[in-house]
């Protein structure tokens, strides 16, 4: 992953408390030469302008830290209506594994099992792209089918 994000401007935010999962991802991405943004609640993504909200790359969410899946279900499933183009990887220590593929898109592009491994990180970051194109093409094809 080093090599490959090094020359580019990656911008990731954060939802969710500033704590060891924060500290673990930011060191990691860190090593890539990519920085975190600092944390932040889910209310506070959605008070940004909408150009500063669609100004990152990538978008972690701390599902455990921001107080499990049922209780940030509709704010996730929100985020993905009102920002479908940002790519977003949730993390909880509730997956049973990591889950590189679309199972959970309509909260997210990937899921990362905590505590997060290196290696998974470097595949989320990268299937997180691939899955997006994935669903915002399933987006624009909903709104071009409703307005028809």
């Amino acid at each position: 992953m080093a090599h490959d994000l090094k020359d580019t401007q990656v911008k990731c935010g954060y939802l969710g408390p500033r704590n060891r999962l924060y500290l673990r991802i930011q060191e990691m991405l860190k090593i890539s030469g990519v920085s975190l943004e600092e944390e932040m609640p889910i209310e506070a993504f959605f008070l940004q302008t909408p150009k500063a909200a669609s100004s990152f790359d990538y978008l972690f969410v701390d599902i455990d830290g921001l107080g499990g899946i049922v209780k940030i279900f509709n704010s996730l499933a929100s985020l993905r209506t009102a920002y479908p183009f940002v790519p977003v990887i949730m993390v909880s220590g509730d997956f049973e594994t990591s889950d590189f593929d679309t199972t959970r898109r309509l909260l997210g592009d990937v899921s990362l099992r905590s505590p997060v491994l290196h290696a998974s990180l470097e595949t989320a970051l990268f299937e997180a792209i691939e899955n997006n194109r994935k669903w915002c093409d399933s987006v624009i094809e909903y709104r071009e089918n409703i307005a028809a």
